[in-house]
Formats: C-alpha cells, structure tokens, sequence
C-alpha cells in the first residue's frame, strides 16, 4: 500500500535531518576511533606469504585423494597411465572444479601472528582468501612440474599416505615448507566464510564443467530468474471492458493505465526506500550517541 504524499513528504524531512545530523557528528565519533588500530586489507598475493605451507600441505593430502580414487576407478596403474593424472593436475587449483573444490571448503581464520587455515563442512564463494591458497597451489604445481608430480603419483613414489606425499611435495619438491611459517605483525581484515547452498553449488560446478567442455552455459539463481521474469505482483487494475473494443480510445485507455501503474510502483518504490533509509539512519546515529558517550 502507497502512503498518502503528507507521509511521504515528513519522512523526506525526517530523512534530511537525520542525514544533516549523521554529517555533523559522524566527524565527531570518527576522530575518537581514530586511535584505534585499524585493519589492513591484504591482497591474495600477500596473504599467500602467510598461509603458504598450510596451502601447499592441504594441496598434496587433496592430491592423493584425489589420485587415489582415480586409480580405484581406472583399475590400477598399468590400465589407467599417466594422462588422467597430468589431467586432474589441470584442474586441482581451479577453486569450483571438480577436483579444485577442495580450495573453496578452506578459511583463514586469525587477524594477526600464526594464521591458519580451517576446513569449513560446506564450500564457499571464493574472494581474497581462497585466491590466497590459489597462489600457492599454483606455484606449488609451477615450481614442482605437472609431469614430475603426476610421475611420482603414478609410480607409487611418497605415497604411503596423503601426509607423507605431502611432506615431500612441500619439503622435497618445493620450498613451500622449508621456511618456518610467517607470523602476520599487523592486524588483517577477516574477510567472513560465504557457504554456498548445496544445490547452487552442484549447479556451478555442472556449469564449469560445461565450459571445460567447450559448451557455454550462464547460470542465474533463483531471484536473477525471478527478476528476469518480472515476478513480485503487480498493481491494483481496474478494466472497463468496454474500453478495450473503443479503438483509439481503448489505446489511449491502456496507455495511461500503464502510466498510472508504472507511477504507482515508483511511488510505492521511493516510499519503501525512504522507510529503509530511515531506519538505517536512526541505528546509525544510536551508534554514534552510544560512542559519544564517556
């Protein structure tokens, strides 16, 4: 339901106060923060720097798992080759993939010091800190060689367990472990685990594999489909059926009642919006009056 304009025309001046007020004292409120340490946001490059052994062990335990499963399905290594090896190699640091799905299930958890990574239940969306374990997984793959590791998978070479051969990828093969890990001075912005719904996720991954093969394919979810299609209800519509056999008539009919409702929503739109913005408005200035309080 639309306010009536008076309502609408006193929440504009609620608005504007509340924003003329916020201006005024956010200033206020800032410079008391402004000793306070703030925290740095770290780009996937050098966040790389601090989980980089953690990175590169979680790569080679996913490595053998990996490469264990597919000599279960091949029938042994005399049926199977090399070539399914260097193929999953491929893939394994494409966070989404099939066999690079691991990457999105791992979160850096700590500000500063030791950071280290933690396994979530569920995969996430990727931003800088699944990136971070890309960089190592990728010069990992770099720095080792496709063909060297994919022969030491296929000759049985470290493959006790996943830990041994990937004390050996991170130790032997690469420096990735040599060094002690570095610990973080400053203080990092966390950035927060985004899990994605099991179904979207199946879905993504159909998709990846689509393009692997060369098809293209979009994928929308849910409310992209449901704003594409122009669902969420219409205005209240009254026809007079006569009108629409009146020839010119009924036209010019039809026509201001498709700007009557297009003016509808946009009222019922910024009316919406205004109530938003107010709310909004008046948590923020209960936060600075709380922080300007001694």
């Amino acid at each position: 339901v639309v306010k009536p304009r008076h309502e609408i025309l006193r929440m504009w001046r609620q608005f504007l106060l509340l924003l003329v007020w916020y201006c005024l004292f956010s200033d206020i409120s800032g410079a008391k923060s402004a000793g306070k340490e703030s925290a740095e946001e770290l780009s996937p490059a050098k966040l790389a720097k601090y989980v980089q052994c953690a990175s590169c062990m979680e790569m080679g335990e996913n490595l053998h798992r990996l490469a264990s499963n597919l000599l279960s399905e091949k029938g042994g290594r005399k049926k199977m080759g090399e070539e399914p090896l260097l193929e999953l190699l491929e893939d394994v640091c494409e966070p989404g993939s099939e066999n690079g799905e691991w990457i999105n299930s791992l979160d850096i958890a700590g500000t500063r010091g030791l950071l280290r990574l933690e396994k979530k239940p569920r995969p996430g969306k990727c931003g800088k800190e699944c990136k971070a374990v890309v960089k190592v997984c990728e010069d990992t793959r770099l720095q080792a060689g496709e063909s060297d590791i994919a022969e030491k998978l296929y000759r049985g070479h470290y493959t006790a367990s996943a830990k041994d051969f990937a004390s050996a990828l991170c130790n032997k093969m690469t420096d990735s472990c040599k060094q002690p890990a570095k610990e973080l001075k400053k203080k990092r912005a966390d950035e927060p685990f985004q899990p994605v719904d099991p179904k979207t996720w199946e879905a993504q991954k159909m998709q990846k594999k689509m393009q692997g093969m060369g098809m293209k394919g979009q994928l929308y979810d849910r409310e992209e489909m449901q704003r594409m299609a122009g669902l969420g209800g219409d205005a209240p519509e009254e026809e007079d059926a006569g009108e629409r056999h009146d020839g010119g008539d009924g036209r010019k009919s039809e026509d201001k009642k498709r700007w009557e409702r297009s003016a509808y929503w946009w009222e019922k739109l910024l009316s919406d919006w205004l109530e938003a913005a107010l709310a909004a408005l008046r948590r923020v200035a209960a936060a600075i009056a709380a922080a300007l309080q001694p």
